[in-house]
């Protein structure tokens, strides 16, 4: 279907009103000109039309999974069978699956035809197009970076024609898509150098004096609920009548299982104030960590698609854990508690659990105690996620000042409500106190706030695993 631009729906206007004068006043210049108006858009449309005749368009890409922020190479071929002047214009979009988000490119292509054939300018630059057979090819390079990870859909490709005059276009769709995995970006955990003597470092995270799993007693503690009663030092009991749960020196193993929050409802935030965001990045670095050097790690995401990964270890490992973070999403129907309660796989008596959630419900206390008994270590990873609301909605207010773009009542009642969309949502007060809850506990605490940087985060979680 050919469609006129706002030059050539101005060019038709004045035909029309030409038409009208000419039929009111009889007068055959009105008719001349009117009738030269509609004949330049009906040949810049024939134009258009001949232009998209034997042409084709195709893409390539040089893979299908890429890290947030890497390029992924890839061409858009453009092929004519027929070598003629044409005036192109390629638009190409893809969508996150995940966000929603679609971002349209638009690059312009001008083919003339010359007498030793094609030459296309593509962006400024003259590119000549090789001669494959009967049929002309100009290869495109392109260039695609994503900033954040998900399931992308690229495609499908529109070609547009232009009339030389700019009055109309016309576009044709070639369905060709393609799926690309977008991996999280893993972040490097800064070295800790613990120091081993008079000339020696070693660089291996090796926690030393710490209550775990092995035969040398490290100390005693009061009993919380969820420990083991094999556990109780029956004499120091005796003597307090209080009981108390004997502790050993932690046995180093390097193997982690990783439990990721994936409630709905309890992330929020966009951009870089996304919780769900700062999880997964989170969660990707220590798995990254773990497996780059060579231990096993698990992960267990609770959103409505279940993702348990066993502890392993390899690349493999690495890559399945990274395929399903990108695909992850806040959509879990039950809470973390729950999942807790329901069971977290086959840990291990040398594995470090790592619970990572914004959750603020103290349910979740009980539950980790449990994990604590079936597992060597145990670290609560706690985002503040009204520290992130508040960050966006300062941001926010900084970039759109409230007063600026209210000009009537109603456009200030719907900012208001924009302000208030996170009312009722828990606050750092609510996080103050499930952090001092869970340390009363007994349980290893590190809360995260918007303003924490996550490379600083990343090196305090190391030093607890």
């Amino acid at each position: 279907m050919v469609v006129t631009t706002n030059l050539g729906r101005m060019v038709g206007l004045f035909g029309v009103c030409f038409f009208l004068i000419g039929f009111v006043h009889g007068s055959i210049l009105m008719y001349t000109v009117s009738f030269f108006c509609f004949a330049i858009i009906l040949a810049g449309a024939f134009f258009a039309w001949v232009s998209l005749r034997n042409m084709k368009c195709t893409r390539s890409t040089t893979g299908l999974t890429v890290f947030s922020g890497d390029p992924l190479e890839g061409k858009v071929c453009v092929t004519e069978s027929i070598s003629r002047s044409r005036l192109l214009e390629v638009y190409d979009q893809h969508t996150n699956l995940i966000s929603g988000l679609t971002t349209r490119r638009r690059v312009s292509v001008l083919i003339e035809r010359g007498a030793r054939g094609s030459v296309a300018v593509v962006a400024g630059t003259r590119q000549a197009m090789p001669k494959e057979g009967t049929t002309r090819v100009l290869e495109v390079r392109d260039v695609l970076r994503f900033s954040r990870r998900g399931h992308y859909r690229l495609g499908p490709l529109v070609i547009r024609a232009h009339d030389p005059f700019g009055l109309c276009f016309l576009s044709r769709l070639f369905p060709q898509e393609f799926n690309v995995i977008v991996y999280p970006r893993p972040l490097p955990i800064p070295e800790i150098v613990i120091g081993g003597g008079i000339g020696r470092q070693n660089t291996e995270v090796r926690p030393m004096g710490r209550a775990g799993e092995s035969s040398d007693f490290h100390s005693l503690r009061p009993y919380v609920q969820g420990d083991d009663l094999r556990r109780v030092h029956w004499k120091s009991t005796a003597h307090t009548g209080k009981l108390a749960i004997k502790e050993f020196e932690y046995r180093y193993s390097g193997a982690v299982q990783v439990i990721l929050d994936l409630q709905h409802g309890v992330h929020s935030g966009e951009r870089e104030y996304a919780t769900l965001e700062a999880a997964i990045t989170l969660t990707a670095s220590v798995l990254n960590h773990v497996l780059s050097n060579g231990n096993q790690a698990g992960l267990l995401a609770t959103g409505a698609q279940l993702v348990s990964l066993p502890q392993e270890s390899g690349q493999r490992q690495l890559h399945r854990a990274l395929e399903a973070l990108a695909l992850a999403r806040d959509d879990g129907t039950i809470n973390i508690a729950q999942a807790l309660a329901g069971g977290v796989g086959q840990l291990s008596r040398r594995c470090t659990s790592i619970v990572i959630t914004p959750t603020v419900d103290p349910a979740i206390i009980g539950p980790m105690l449990a994990v604590r008994g079936r597992s060597a270590q145990l670290l609560l990873v706690l985002i503040d996620r009204a520290s992130f609301i508040e960050a966006e909605q300062e941001q926010e207010k900084a970039r759109k000042p409230l007063l600026s773009l209210a000009r009537t009542p109603f456009e200030l009642t719907g900012l208001g409500n924009l302000l208030n969309h996170h009312k009722g949502a828990p606050t750092s007060e609510d996080h103050q106190n499930l952090v001092r809850a869970a340390t009363a506990a007994g349980i290893v605490v590190y809360p995260i706030t918007a303003n924490t940087p996550l490379h600083l985060a990343l090196q305090g979680i190391r030093k607890h695993m």
